[in-house]
């Protein structure tokens, strides 16, 4: 038997570097505080307070959509005052003080503790808010501990096209 091998032997030393520039985040997003705070007593209904959450300011240079994700954090502290509790949450354009364009109107409750709202930028640069434009609620006879009946409420936003 003879034993018959071709051997190929072929080595790559050639790099490429790509020139890529560091940017700041395209948006920021800062907590404007809570709205005025509402009043809450056992076996209670009643409104809640309209206002701005968070603002969003984008990157001067970002022309992109975005889409918003709000989240209820504690909903196991909010399920032992409340039976029910409504945020009907929009984002509006902070220069024209209307709903900003391709926004939706979404409810964030105890049973739906996660929603998202896309929008079109208007302008580079230009500020947006996120607001609960009305909510309710209904709570439990009592018996709850100090500091569960206060919703905490997280932002985070997302490209959602590119420039």
């Amino acid at each position: 038997m003879i034993a018959r091998g071709i051997c190929a032997y072929g080595a790559t030393t050639a790099t490429v570097t790509l020139g890529l520039t560091q940017k700041t985040d395209f948006a920021l997003v800062a907590a404007v505080g809570s709205p005025a705070t509402w009043n809450v007593w056992g076996s209670y209904k009643g409104k809640v307070t309209t206002g701005d959450l968070f603002t969003i300011t984008p990157e001067a240079t970002w022309t992109g959509d975005m889409s918003v994700t709000l989240t209820i954090a504690n909903t196991q502290d909010l399920v032992e005052a409340y039976k029910i509790l409504v945020f009907k949450i929009e984002v509006w354009d902070n220069v024209t003080s209307a709903k900003a364009v391709g926004s939706t109107t979404e409810y964030l409750t105890l049973g739906k503790g996660d929603i998202e709202i896309d929008f079109e930028q208007a302008a580079p640069g230009r500020a947006y808010d996120v607001r609960i434009i009305s909510g309710y609620y209904i709570t439990h006879k009592g018996g709850w501990t100090d500091g569960k009946e206060d919703p905490l409420i997280m932002c985070q936003v997302l490209q959602r096209s590119a420039p």
